[in-house]
């Protein structure tokens, strides 16, 4: 059986308890601190926002009504 609260257990066992993942959470911050971890993160953050980009010039162009779709849905949340 697996320790709970450790960032292993998340990771490895894929426990999404309290404890697990409070100690994911302070892993990753830790993490980011890092000089390795800062450079992953702007690599992952400019990763997402090419892919997303790119998924919405795709559905511009070949799907023109799902594109409007998502438009509307997102003036409705905006106006919340």
């Amino acid at each position: 059986m697996p320790e709970h609260g450790k960032y292993s257990t998340y990771n490895n066992h894929k426990c999404k308890c309290e404890a697990c993942t409070a100690a994911a959470t302070a892993y990753m911050h830790k993490y980011r601190q890092t000089e390795s971890g800062r450079v992953a993160t702007r690599r992952a953050n400019r990763v997402t926002a090419k892919a997303s980009r790119l998924a919405a010039a795709y559905l511009k162009k070949n799907e023109p009504q799902i594109w409007q779709e998502i438009q509307r849905q997102a003036r409705e949340e905006i106006k919340d």
